[in-house]
């Protein structure tokens, strides 16, 4: 078993459920991606919070601003860890893992998929208010 000597680094951040907020807050993320060395294309990162987000604020809480959402990211050599969690009632998360993949030429509903195209590993809590992500990180 191996150890890490970096202890994992944390951000904590609350949102109004806006798209407008989340522009104003992805600067940020990535700049906590960056102060603690993530490898790998900052892109996906940002194009993956970004979904992560955009769909709390357009699904789970309907861009009603008096509602909030609640980002948490845990960074640690090893892996990344995204929480997302947002006001709203929830959805059925199991039925759409059921379906079937959507296509590329979609636009909508394609965040699951890109999620495992580029290696997250995505849950859900019962309700489905709540978005777990992982990533394990390439070593150096």
């Amino acid at each position: 078993m191996t150890s890490s000597s970096k202890p994992a680094s944390t951000f904590h951040i609350t949102l109004p459920a806006s798209l407008n907020a989340v522009d104003q807050v992805l600067p940020k993320m990535i700049a906590f991606l960056k102060e603690n060395l993530i490898t790998g294309n900052i892109f996906t990162y940002n194009y993956i919070m970004r979904e992560a987000i955009n769909n709390a604020v357009i699904h789970g809480c309907r861009q009603d601003r008096s509602k909030t959402i609640t980002v948490d990211i845990e960074l640690s050599p090893e892996t990344l860890k995204l929480r997302v969690e947002d006001e709203g009632d929830g959805f059925d998360w199991k039925a759409v893992l059921a379906k079937q993949l959507v296509s590329p030429e979609c636009t909508h509903g394609r965040g699951l998929c890109s999620m495992a195209k580029f290696n997250f590993d995505a849950h859900y809590n019962e309700k489905g208010n709540i978005l777990y992500l992982h990533k394990d990180l390439q070593p150096s």
